[in-house]
């Protein structure tokens, strides 16, 4: 992922934010990876297809990958990086996709998920 896309997800997240409780942006680049406010990496499902707002991660999945979650108050607009989830309040996107955390990560920067499978990746 290039500089560019990287910032213009920063700046749609946070505009997006601007809306909820919170005073920082949910998400930024640490290392070369995106990862949330506390530090945690986020990263993406292969099998979860661009743009449908939906996750394909089910069943015993999210025990694994939780979905990062959006808060209520923040509202999703035509040109931030959210997309609505099939429950809940919602979780935040990248391109379309929607953004995991990794269960096994325990610590701030920690990448224990990536290429499992070969079909979770860290966002870069």
């Amino acid at each position: 992922m290039n500089n560019r896309l990287v910032t213009a997800l920063v700046v749609s997240l946070a505009a997006a934010f601007a809306t909820s409780a919170h005073a920082e942006p949910p998400a930024r680049m640490v290392g070369g990876k995106l990862v949330d406010s506390a530090g945690m990496t986020l990263y993406v499902f292969d099998r979860d297809v661009p743009g449908s707002g939906k996750s394909a991660c089910s069943n015993a999945c999210p025990a694994i990958w939780p979905p990062w979650p959006r808060p209520r108050r923040a509202l999703p607009r035509a040109s931030s990086a959210s997309s609505p989830a099939t429950t809940g309040p919602g979780e935040w996107a990248y391109k379309g996709r929607p953004l995991y955390l990794h269960n096994f990560d325990k610590k701030a920067g920690e990448v224990n998920g990536d290429n499992e499978g070969n079909l979770w990746h860290i966002v870069k």
